[in-house]
């Protein structure tokens, strides 16, 4: 079988998969960051945030030893940007990652901006407040954000280009290539921050539910923003996902759950479909999931009972993750295979299952080398219907 058409194969098992048909084996997703991919090939981190092409031929190099049904974007943000600009939001580490640090754009007071004009109120003040060179004032900071621009502008495009070149040349297809947040999530990440926004949810109550709904139509377009296939099904849309598991029940079924359920059903409504990373434990709010879309999300769980998920969401979704990356970079190789055994015999009888971590791997230290082979060889000849 040449690389093309294993490339095909693979998406119509995730298809296949997702819709809940009957497939033969357990497909496999590779949720990492491509920085990953540098360490796994011993090259520098830094460099790579700046050099797309080294970035690339070290997933490339990667996925010839790592067997993979499927990879996360091939991304990581390009590091002159964030460097020219003085980034708040994103600061990066002598190791050579992005971080990023707990801070707020938006006082409480200036939520009512973010309500009456989300995109004027983000362009003009959420933005330039993350960055700390756009406190220099015109003409400066304008100077400054078109070099960074043109920077980060080049990093992309070669980025973008490559990425996908990579995938097919290794028979290896990326799953989602577009990112959105559910409103909240976005609130406590970009705008108000963790702190700000738990000060919020008691005493700014309205304000809090008007900006959710303000912000939908945004996030919403965000989803669908720049989706170059002319199939809306494959790739899928990435979610990850902050608040909830800081939240009370109540107050999750009140302020979270739904615009997060509006943007899932506007965005599979047009045809797309999800990937959502439920990160914490989710298992107080299953009942509310079981309203999603059928069919429509491939849901990574990072905590609880896969039993309990698989009967409770198997028949929404595709219920996957729960197997422990703190495995993968501490145990030995047996050890990671036998849960790795363990978890693919809960999850996948019955189908709608695919194998990937409960969390993403970033750090050569998350997974040891050896670890994620042997795991990733072991879907391929145990994850057999």
């Amino acid at each position: 079988m040449d690389k093309q058409e294993l490339f095909d194969e693979r998406v119509h098992l995730y298809k296949d998969t997702l819709n809940h048909r009957p497939v033969k084996r357990v497909a496999s997703y590779l949720m990492l960051d491509a920085l990953y991919a540098v360490q796994f090939q011993g090259k520098s981190l830094k460099e790579a945030t700046y050099n797309p092409e080294l970035l690339l031929n070290c997933t490339s190099e990667m996925l010839e030893t790592v067997i993979c049904d499927g990879v996360g974007n091939i991304y990581t943000k390009g590091g002159m940007f964030y460097r020219m600009t003085e980034s708040k939001n994103f600061v990066q580490s002598q190791e050579g990652f992005l971080q990023h640090p707990e801070i707020y754009t938006l006082e409480s007071n200036e939520l009512i901006d973010l309500i009456n004009d989300p995109f004027k109120t983000i362009a003009e003040k959420v933005l330039p407040r993350s960055l700390g060179k756009m406190d220099e004032g015109f003409p400066m900071n304008m100077y400054t954000m078109l070099k960074a621009y043109a920077a980060n502008s080049s990093y992309l495009s070669k980025l973008g280009a490559g990425k996908m070149l990579v995938g097919k040349n290794a028979g290896v297809p990326l799953i989602y290539t577009n990112l959105t947040k559910a409103p909240l999530d976005y609130l406590g990440s970009s705008v108000r921050g963790l702190v700000g926004l738990f000060k919020d949810l008691r005493r700014e109550k309205e304000a809090i539910l008007e900006t959710c709904d303000a912000l939908l139509p945004l996030l919403t377009a965000t989803g669908e923003l720049s989706f170059r296939s002319p199939d809306r099904s494959f790739p899928f849309i990435f979610m990850p996902t902050l608040v909830p598991h800081f939240l009370k029940t109540k107050d999750f079924e009140t302020f979270y759950f739904p615009t997060f359920k509006k943007l899932v059903e506007d965005l599979t409504d047009k045809g797309f479909n999800l990937v959502i990373q439920f990160e914490g434990n989710w298992e107080r709010f299953y009942h509310c999931l079981q309203e999603l879309p059928k069919n429509k999300i491939f849901g990574i769980f990072e905590f609880g009972n896969p039993k309990v998920a698989k009967e409770m969401l198997g028949d929404t979704m595709v219920v996957s993750g729960f197997y422990p990356l703190t495995l993968l970079g501490m145990g030995e190789p047996e050890a990671c295979v036998n849960k790795a055994k363990e978890i693919i015999d809960i999850l996948a009888p019955g189908g709608g299952y695919i194998f990937t971590t409960d969390k993403q791997i970033t750090n050569i230290k998350d997974a040891k080398p050896e670890n994620l082979k042997a795991v990733y060889q072991l879907i391929q000849d145990y994850g057999i219907y």
